[in-house]
């Protein structure tokens, strides 16, 4: 099988790298952030150093207090990523107008990869043992969102006002944005601004942040070779977060959580010859990178484990 290098189209590049399903939440939630090597470390800022105010005034001839700006740094590793697929020769000589075998292949490997970070993140985010004791807390009976008894809102509040720094993004998966939107106490809240239909953006400004993001993807959770078994990767949960995209990995900027990337998401194309795909031969199309998900500050967030039924 021969695996010579063949030339990759630029637009094919570009998509590549850009691919976004509209789907995933993940970088919406985890901004990225680059790393120049494999192994590196990032910023954990100690609290008392941003939270607690120094003498600031100064003599007439006195000198000004000093202060030291210190934090842990956390270690981490890359991760290397990658799917391959083959395109058939005659797949691609033999495609209408329009069709794009080489592109598609491309694209449906990014979504793939996408995917995977996609659930690699919903577990940290819906992981418990991501925040510390105080920031977390398992619903049940009538205390869950399901039930009409239960009070979300109090609950959102008062987690939100509990948190060293006040949450701007509330994470959810369907199955919560589905209770929460037809609660009966929230749509009582509403009634005179939601015409009959509770919005994220409604339950945004009713539980004081700047959004709700809904994570709508699914995966087959099926071994290879059964039946499909679709499942959410965004479960039964909820998170408030602090998330600030200006977060670069140096700076005190903080955010909950973070994606490490060493350089692009990259794509080749390998020729292999006839005999090893068919008679006529192929293209294989192979789709990379290099990352790692990082908690960057789990003061940042509250979670709400079983918070619906």
């Amino acid at each position: 099988m021969a695996h010579a290098p063949i030339p990759v189209q630029q637009h094919h590049l570009a998509a590549v790298q850009a691919y976004r399903n509209s789907a995933y939440i993940a970088r919406e939630i985890f901004p990225a952030f680059q790393v120049a090597f494999d192994n590196f470390d990032f910023p954990r800022w100690n609290q008392k150093n941003l939270f607690t105010l120094p003498a600031t005034e100064i003599s007439r001839r006195g000198e000004a207090n000093e202060t030291e700006f210190s934090g842990d740094r956390v270690a981490a590793r890359i991760r290397d990523d990658g799917l391959r697929s083959v395109v058939p020769r005659k797949d691609i000589d033999n495609a209408p107008e329009g069709l794009d075998p080489l592109g598609y292949a491309g694209e449906a490997l990014a979504d793939l990869l996408e995917l995977g970070r996609e659930r690699r993140v919903a577990e940290i985010v819906f992981g418990a043992a991501n925040y510390p004791a105080a920031n977390k807390t398992t619903l049940s009976g009538t205390d869950q969102w399901s039930d009409p008894a239960s009070d979300p809102v109090g609950a959102i509040l008062a987690a939100s006002e509990s948190m060293l720094v006040k949450p701007n993004t509330l994470v959810v998966g369907p199955q919560v944005l589905f209770a929460l939107k037809n609660h009966p106490d929230i749509r009582e809240r509403l009634k005179y601004v939601s015409g009959g239909s509770v919005t994220a953006a409604m339950l945004a400004g009713l539980f004081e942040v700047e959004r709700v993001v809904v994570g709508e993807a699914m995966i087959n959770a099926a071994n290879r070779g059964k039946a499909m078994s679709l499942s959410r990767v965004w479960g039964p949960h909820a998170a408030l977060l602090h998330v600030d995209k200006r977060f670069n990995g140096r700076s005190q900027v903080m955010t909950f959580g973070a994606i490490a990337e060493r350089g692009a998401r990259v794509l080749n194309h390998y020729d292999i010859d006839p005999g090893h795909c068919g008679v006529d031969g192929g293209v294989e199309v192979f789709v990379g990178e290099k990352t790692a998900e990082c908690v960057v500050a789990p003061d940042l967030g509250y979670l709400f484990s079983a918070a619906v039924a």
